[in-house]
């Protein structure tokens, strides 16, 4: 699994809840395939510190 961030403007419905533009998601690479158009990949190192500045 890696992180993307969704790029502006885009809209995805996960478990339920809707993810806006600018959000960080992990996905799976067939999943990250499909939707390569609508989400950027975060480098690992940037990743982490997205991910710390949320918790």
């Amino acid at each position: 699994m890696n992180t993307y961030r969704i790029k502006n403007g885009e809209h995805f419905l996960m478990d339920g809840k809707t993810l806006e533009g600018g959000e960080l998601i992990e996905l799976p690479a067939d999943l990250a395939e499909m939707h390569k158009s609508r989400i950027d990949l975060v480098p690992p190192e940037k990743a982490g510190k997205a991910d710390a500045k949320q918790a």
